[in-house]
């Protein structure tokens, strides 16, 4: 009896960590986006370091269930879960407003008590296992047939491993100079205004499940619209599950700008921008500056003043 409950707990920490790396892998795109958002990862490798994070939470949890080296990747696991409990509480005390995405978008929401709560729970499983793990017999029919099985996946991992990474270089981020019609993504004859009266165009990309702290920069684009609009197109193309959310999403954040609706986010695919940015064109549709949003104050004060200069038709 006792056994049978240690292999379902067991099955069920595994299952936890497989289920996490597979959500990620499958909103990977973000997932880096959060991993940006946290500024505490190099630029250059946060999307080696989400494949990274990916691929060694599946090797956990397949690791965990079939038993091979499972000591090992119980206590591997005690430690990432340790780690990322301090990152919550990091967050949380210093009201960073991070979010988590340890299930991917399934289970999105900002990292507080409850999130802490549930990791101390899921690390006191994680502590049973590893205390009680001689109550069952390691060398039976179901553990060889899990040795050998794990064995015949890991070139399966590998290669998969290989082809994200390969994915993820082929996505390549717009770079100033570059034309951006951005017309494709507005009405024509609304479009044409910027033609005749407009000499820059400042055009936010974002995503309704974006980082909170991410989405704070809200406030700056409302600032810039307001102070600027004479002299600026400011446009948005906005992202969402279905539009009656975006369109509540821009109602809480009064954002009074045009935001055109892109639910299979075309725009942000096609030009390899991870949300929220922001960019600034010239009437050419040449991109002048592409930056990812930020949610300092300090930062947000440089930026007004650029937007200040550009307004007086200066080029900062």
């Amino acid at each position: 009896m006792k056994s049978n409950i240690y292999s379902l707990l067991r099955l069920l920490y595994g299952s936890i960590f497989i289920f996490s790396g597979v959500s990620k892998l499958y909103y990977r795109s973000e997932f880096v986006s959060a991993l940006y958002s946290y500024n505490i990862i190099p630029t250059e490798i946060t999307t080696y370091f989400a494949i990274f994070i990916i691929v060694v939470e599946i090797i956990i949890g397949l690791g965990i269930i079939v038993r091979l080296l499972d000591k090992f990747f119980l206590v591997f696991s005690i430690f990432l879960l340790l780690s990322f409990t301090i990152f919550a509480i990091y967050s949380v005390i210093f009201d960073k407003n991070w979010v988590c995405y340890c299930f991917g978008s399934w289970l999105f929401h900002k990292l507080n008590f409850i999130t802490i709560i549930r990791n101390c729970i899921i690390i006191f499983l994680g502590l049973y296992l590893i205390t009680f793990r001689k109550i069952t017999i390691a060398k039976n029919p179901k553990f060889i047939f899990g040795k050998y099985s794990i064995i015949l996946l890991t070139p399966l991992l590998l290669i998969g491993t290989i082809h994200l990474i390969k994915s993820q270089k082929n996505i390549k981020q717009v770079e100033p100079g570059a034309y951006i019609p951005i017309s494709d993504f507005f009405q024509t004859n609304y479009y044409k205004m910027y033609d005749k009266k407009y000499k820059y165009v400042l055009l936010v990309a974002f995503d309704y499940s974006d980082c909170s702290s991410c989405l704070m920069e809200t406030y700056l684009w409302k600032e810039i619209y307001e102070k600027y609009n004479k002299n600026i197109l400011i446009l948005g193309i906005g992202s969402a599950p279905n539009k009656l959310l975006l369109d509540q999403f821009i109602k809480d954040k009064q954002l009074n700008f045009t935001i055109s609706y892109d639910q299979e986010k075309i725009f942000t695919k096609r030009y390899g921008i991870i949300t929220p940015a922001r960019m600034v064109l010239d009437r050419n549709n040449k991109l002048i500056s592409i930056e990812r949003s930020s949610g300092f104050i300090k930062r947000h004060k440089q930026i007004v003043n650029y937007f200040d200069s550009l307004s007086n038709d200066y080029i900062f």
